[in-house]
């Protein structure tokens, strides 16, 4: 059902299906948290399709799931449709091409859980922060059902709720909306959990037709899902109007560039010069300079410390970087790791190399099992 014996692979900018793994590191992966989210025989919504990427993952959990997705492209609605009757003839959806808000504001049916990943070519999709819009939203849940939001941004090291930036603005919007607000960190983006009251979280499995790696990573997500119940977002009411303007990828990668000037700062005093954004990245391949640059960082600023794995876990599905120096070096400091970073090294430094682990091109699948005993 998950699988499929023809060896054909999307490698698309805007998603990757491959035939022997449902979960390649990429952010779609946490499209597997619904089966927490939802009880069994529930209706989910997910809005923005694309090609089709959340669909494995949503559909990952033992839960009997009627999947619904809408797109207002056709070519993407039907290249996906023709994909998945392709390779995975069994895996059933519903694929609308509609524009969201006029699929909302005509559909009578109540969903347990609407994933919102509406994105343009360049930019958000203004729907995101429309009040009539997310009142559709609002109105097409169940009670005590979940809006789920990928939100695009700066890498998590940076605190991009803290910051004033798209993720920030949004988090306050959907406070604005909802009595209930967790953020689970990926990379670059943020998976927002929204609901009515604290959203229960449900027992679930693995399907038992999955390999054992994505059956670990399926059960390592919702291990994600369970740590962020104790991690309420609250904002003042002052500060929950939400700032409205067009987000531009551009604008967002800019702002994450000039975050990088303060690692820059920090690690300059023990030698380490970066005059250039292209030099972070080759520092990642330099094991004696990096290594210093973190033990440095984890005493000053821990959180400052994880642009190793994330910053290595992006590049990597765009070119092949010899950072497998990171495992060996994790393996042995843990004990410091686990003290410096506390939740971070868990939700995002482990979850990063475990994507490494898991991504496509199997450069780290030597890791598999040094990972499973820190995991």
């Amino acid at each position: 059902m998950f699988y499929s014996q023809k060896s054909k692979i999307i490698d698309h900018n805007l998603t990757y299906l491959h035939s022997q793994k449902v979960f390649t590191g990429q952010y779609w992966d946490e499209f597997a948290l619904t089966s927490s989210l939802v009880p069994d025989n529930a209706e989910v919504l997910m809005l923005g399709l694309s090609l089709g990427g959340g669909i494995r993952p949503i559909l990952s959990g033992d839960k009997i799931i009627s999947l619904t997705c809408v797109d207002y492209d056709s070519p993407s609605v039907n290249k996906c449709k023709s994909f998945y009757k392709e390779y995975f003839p069994e895996i059933k959806f519903k694929a609308i091409t509609e524009d969201a808000k006029i699929y909302l504001s005509q559909c009578s049916k109540k969903f347990h859980a609407i994933w919102l990943d509406i994105y343009e070519a360049e930019a958000y999709s203004s729907l995101y922060f429309e009040q009539d819009f997310m009142n559709l939203i609002k109105s097409s849940l169940e009670n005590g059902g979940v809006l789920l939001v990928n939100s695009y941004g700066l890498p998590n090291h940076f605190s991009p709720l803290e910051l004033d930036g798209v993720q920030n603005h949004l988090a306050k919007f959907l406070a604005a909306n909802f009595e209930s607000l967790r953020s689970i960190p990926f990379r670059r983006n943020i998976t927002f959990v929204a609901s009515n009251a604290p959203a229960k979280i449900y027992e679930t499995q693995p399907q038992a037709a999955l390999n054992a790696m994505d059956k670990f990573t399926f059960k390592f997500i919702q291990q994600k899902l369970q740590a962020s119940a104790s991690q309420e977002i609250t904002f003042n009411t002052e500060s929950s109007a939400p700032t409205v303007k067009e987000y531009k990828f551009g604008e967002i990668d800019n702002q994450m560039r000039a975050q990088w000037q303060e690692l820059r700062n920090l690690i300059k005093p023990i030698g380490i010069s970066l005059n250039e954004n292209k030099e972070i990245v080759m520092l990642l391949e330099n094991q004696t300079q990096c290594a210093k640059a973190l033990k440095h960082l984890l005493d000053i600023n821990p959180r400052l410390a994880c642009f190793v794995p994330i910053l290595g876990a992006g590049e990597s599905h765009s070119q092949a970087l010899d950072i497998g120096w990171i495992f060996d070096w994790t393996y042995n400091n843990i004990a410091l790791l686990k003290e410096k970073l506390n939740e971070d090294f868990g939700d995002i430094w482990l979850c990063q190399l475990w994507s490494l682990v898991i991504h496509p091109n199997g450069q780290f699948k030597a890791e598999y099992f040094k990972m499973l005993e820190m995991l």
